[in-house]
């Protein structure tokens, strides 16, 4: 199964198909991506890398395709402060979208590099999902709070499974026993001991917060070489036009000055053979004298 396969058949694993202005059918282009829940940072350079922009609303009618983003329920729960009732409102406005517009988990997202998912955008045949690629296991609190919540808030566990049943699975099967993860993940000892070190949660937060630190840091020393870079460029292109320009300016006057030069060899050439002619008449003329004289 292709990475555009989906469990409904009526996406049949690729995005419909549009006529062109001259009647054939072209892959729709999918620019922008949209979500209705709070995007990590990670994911949010990740779809800027691959050339994608969001959209702040969800279009009743979008013009092309959108790449539409979501996570399973206990994840969301675990990084955004939305309740239930908000879970189900964003899982319902994607299911209400155009069938168009792809469907896509941030999990499979971050298992994509950006040409990967540019091959997505563009239409071309992506590769498929790796093969090891198994589900997020949901942490014990996350999967104790989540289970209750599913059970407080009617209709959130169909929606999200109905949306796993439209989504792009890169080859893989939806979370169609997420109810059972849940329930899988709520074992004794891991809920024990997620109960009594929260301030391990609270360490692994920081360093993750000061690896982003880092990892923004490097990021603004890349961008400032290169900024700097940038400018040297610049000035190189400047001083090169200047010195083109001066080039242009000296290769002007050296032609001008071959005119003159030019123009001063033929008035030169033109007296000397005014001279030789005067030298003619001037011997001519000596020549006529002397032939007047008397006795000559």
């Amino acid at each position: 199964m292709a990475f555009w396969d989906s469990a409904v058949p009526r996406q049949h694993g690729l995005l419909p198909r549009r006529p062109d202005n001259a009647g054939h059918p072209l892959l729709c282009h999918v620019p922008h991506w949209f979500s209705p829940f709070p995007l990590p940072e990670l994911a949010v350079a990740q779809l800027e890398q691959a050339g994608l922009e969001p959209v702040a609303e969800l279009p009743v009618e979008p013009e092309e395709p959108l790449l539409l983003l979501y996570d399973t329920p206990d994840r969301l729960l675990a990084s955004t402060d939305l309740d239930g009732l908000a879970l189900l409102d964003g899982y319902r406005a994607l299911l209400a979208a155009p069938a168009t517009s792809p469907r896509l988990t941030l999990w499979r997202l971050a298992a994509l590099d950006a040409e990967p998912l540019g091959k997505i955008l563009s239409g071309d045949p992506p590769p498929e999902l790796s093969a090891d690629l198994a589900l997020p296991d949901p942490e014990p609190l996350a999967a104790l709070v989540t289970g209750a919540l599913c059970r407080s808030v009617p209709g959130l566990l169909d929606a999200y499974l109905d949306l796993e049943l439209q989504a792009l699975l890169g080859g893989g099967e939806p979370d169609s026993a997420y109810l059972r993860r849940l329930q899988t993940g709520l074992s004794s000892e891991g809920l024990l001991q997620a109960w009594r070190s929260p301030g391990a949660l609270a360490l692994e937060a920081a360093d993750l917060r000061g690896q982003l630190d880092q990892s923004s840091g490097m990021l603004e020393d890349t961008q400032k070489a290169l900024a700097e870079a940038n400018q040297k460029l610049e000035e190189q292109d400047t001083a090169l036009m200047e010195a083109r320009e001066e080039a242009e300016l000296t290769l002007l006057q050296l032609h001008q000055v071959q005119e003159e030069l030019e123009h001063y060899f033929l008035l030169s050439r033109s007296q000397y053979a005014l001279l030789e002619r005067h030298e003619e008449l001037e011997q001519r003329s000596e020549r006529l004298l002397v032939s007047l004289r008397p006795g000559g």
